[in-house]
């Protein structure tokens, strides 16, 4: 949290900086508010995008390897007399088939969110180009701008 908490100061505090910066100080309170409304908007997106491609994506993975967990597969023999010995062991407990189903599930949640980390990551990347067409200050203030 505390690498979030420096990583998203060092984004938008320069972003607000140079959204802001060539804003006449009559202006300022619409910009300002423009552009929290649309920040907020885009964080929005954001997460209902990356809700939707992690859901979509896990069932996807389930749906591929539940067709290789049959019970011909001598993986998923091998797995079943393991988790037998295992739960034989503790008394009574969740069944073996259920068992592996969790499994099954956290496997599919694991490559979806691999999925949805190497799309959310293309993205982002995609948008390093436009840091150089963003233009740069004078260094000079301009007449009532302040």
């Amino acid at each position: 949290r505390v690498l979030l908490g420096v990583g998203m100061g060092f984004l938008f505090i320069p972003l607000t900086t140079m959204t802001l910066s060539h804003m006449r100080k009559e202006k300022m309170t619409e910009a300002a508010s423009l552009y929290n409304l649309l920040r907020n908007i885009g964080g929005s997106v954001g997460v209902a995008f990356a809700t939707t491609t992690l859901a979509r994506r896990a069932q996807f993975h389930q749906a591929r390897l539940s067709e290789h967990v049959t019970a011909f597969s001598p993986a998923v023999q091998l797995a079943r007399q393991k988790l037998e010995a295992v739960l034989s062991l503790h008394g009574p407990g969740p069944a073996v088939d259920a068992a592996l189903y969790r499994e099954l599930l956290r496997q599919a949640s694991m490559l979806a969110f691999n999925d949805a980390f190497l799309v959310l990551s293309l993205l982002m990347a995609s948008t390093v180009p436009l840091v150089f067409l963003m233009r740069r200050g004078s260094g000079k203030v301009a007449a009532g701008a302040h």
